[in-house]
């Protein structure tokens, strides 16, 4: 099977925490003053922030674990109900990704669904266009068809895969999201049980990186 690589994240904005260097100029003077800096502010914790520590950002972290071979990624936000176009490795247009609603602690519609073992569940609704020249990639990181069980729930500061994963009992067969085969078109949803209040869902197909951050669906 091609290797498609997931990953669905996010993030939000934060302080970056620094010292200014101050150089006080004056009349020559028969010594050269020291240079001072800025004082690092007080944390009631006893923390000493890092003046190169940066805080929570836009652009979702890729997950540690991408192997070094993989093709440079770049990150693709989702938005509810917004098509976005999925690029081939040659730059060409091999399908598009829809993300049509993220339902957030939610209960299962199956009848077979048991007991949430993480604390949540979350359910994901798609709808994937595949391209007839989807057939055609041949880059192991670019797969010829669409398999959207790779989309992970990921912690949205670090990309980190979260506890649990996907439920296939939350959901009645007819309601999953199945494989994409080239000339195609499929709507479904995935179930995921997961211990996390904040997530983001992420998703690797060669060099992109389709995430859908927490504040698209009011997780913020």
């Amino acid at each position: 099977m091609n290797a498609v690589r997931i990953v669905v994240a996010v993030a939000v904005a934060g302080l970056l925490s620094g010292c200014t260097l101050v150089t006080h100029l004056g009349e020559p003077q028969a010594e050269e003053p020291p240079e001072t800096t800025a004082a690092q502010p007080e944390d009631p914790t006893g923390h000493t922030p890092d003046p190169t520590e940066a805080g929570e950002t836009e652009e979702p972290i890729v997950p540690p674990d991408v192997p070094d071979d993989a093709p440079d990624r770049i990150n693709v936000q989702l938005e509810l109900g917004v098509p976005h176009d999925i690029i081939g490795k040659e730059g060409e247009v091999v399908g598009t990704i829809t993300v049509t609603n993220v339902d957030d602690d939610t209960t299962c519609p199956s009848t077979h669904a048991d007991e949430s073992k993480y604390g949540k569940f979350v359910i994901a609704s798609f709808e994937l266009t595949a391209e007839e020249s989807l057939v055609d990639q041949s880059d192991s990181w670019y797969g010829r068809n669409f398999d959207l069980s790779t989309i992970d729930v990921i912690d949205p500061f670090t990309g980190i895969s979260l506890s649990g994963g996907l439920d296939y009992d939350c959901l009645p067969p007819a309601d999953r999201l199945s494989t994409v085969q080239p000339g195609n078109t499929e709507s479904g949803a995935l179930a995921y049980d997961v211990a996390d209040e904040l997530f983001a869902i992420g998703w690797f197909y060669g060099h992109q990186y389709f995430y859908v951050p927490p504040s698209v669906w009011g997780g913020l």
